[in-house]
């Protein structure tokens, strides 16, 4: 019996990863006026950023639906296999919940969900994991549980350009939105526990990749897990943010691009950074 690792579009993970990690991706979409468009099917990551510049009017996102994770799970468990989902955060998408209605209708011990409480570099980073765990032989039981350990430890911080994009899909709060506008500073944001806060501002764009730096800094960081560093739209503020995080002891890392969802939400101009703390449960 093997395993497949199920994710969502919002892993961003490009072609060339989700074809020789064999992942089942189910899409979320993303609409311009009376156009949809499901993300990494039908609209590229440039193509996003090229339309969002160019719109009056901001774009929106949906989850998948139930029959959507049915279509991907089915044909996995037809044939004798084990499945491993991992969604974008319950807290800012119905996607999770999505997963789990179909895996009542599929009636099957074979599905295991993960809830990432992540997005994007990170969501993109805990599938890559979980398959590098499933090629060293580890049970989906080992594997959900390994995955579910990095995900409490995972962090995410991120310059952004303007809060408006945010607070426009109802992902931040009016009065963070304000706030984080104030005297032309850069907002910088987390993903906490699955949902999206206002940590910090800092005025430019250097003194907000300082802060991210002092912030990795000042974390018990475990650096065998690697890192991950995103944009969107261009990488100019992300290679900033690289190499000022260097300097406060960032090591290994790779780079990925920020897709068309969760662009919608950040806006062009974001930079992204996820790491995972140490596990306080191990004993030194």
């Amino acid at each position: 019996m093997s395993i497949q690792i199920i994710t969502d579009s919002t892993c961003d993970l490009s072609a060339t990863q989700i074809k020789e990690s064999d992942l089942g991706i189910v899409p979320l979409k993303v609409r311009f006026g009376e156009k949809e468009y499901t993300e990494g099917v039908d609209i590229t990551m440039e193509q996003f950023y090229t339309k969002l510049a160019a719109s009056t009017e901001l774009p929106t996102t949906s989850q998948p639906s139930p029959r959507a994770f049915e279509k991907v799970l089915r044909p996995v468990i037809e044939r004798g296999d084990e499945a491993i989902v991992i969604t974008l955060s319950s807290a800012i998408s119905g996607t999770f919940q999505s997963a789990s209605i179909a895996k009542r209708t599929l009636k099957s011990e074979h599905i295991h969900l993960i809830d990432s409480r992540s997005a994007t570099i990170g969501l993109g980073d805990l599938v890559l994991k979980a398959k590098a765990l499933c090629s060293q032989g580890g049970s989906a039981k080992e594997v959900v549980k390994t995955i579910e350990n990095y995900a409490s430890r995972l962090r995410i911080l991120a310059l952004i350009d303007t809060l408006k994009y945010l607070h426009k899909g109802g992902r931040l709060s009016t009065m963070s939105s304000i706030l984080g506008g104030m005297l032309s500073i850069k907002p910088l944001i987390a993903l906490a526990d699955g949902k999206v806060e206002l940590i910090g501002r800092a005025r430019g764009t250097k003194g907000a990749c300082e802060w991210v730096g002092k912030r990795y800094a000042a974390d018990k960081v475990d650096h065998s897990l690697g890192s991950v560093f995103g944009y969107t739209g261009t990488s100019d503020r992300m290679n900033e943010m690289i190499s000022i995080c260097q300097r406060y002891g960032v090591q290994e890392y790779h780079i990925e691009g920020i897709g068309s969802v969760i662009g919608t939400h950040a806006g062009p101009g974001c930079a992204g950074f996820a790491y995972y703390v140490s596990d306080s449960k191990k004993k030194a």
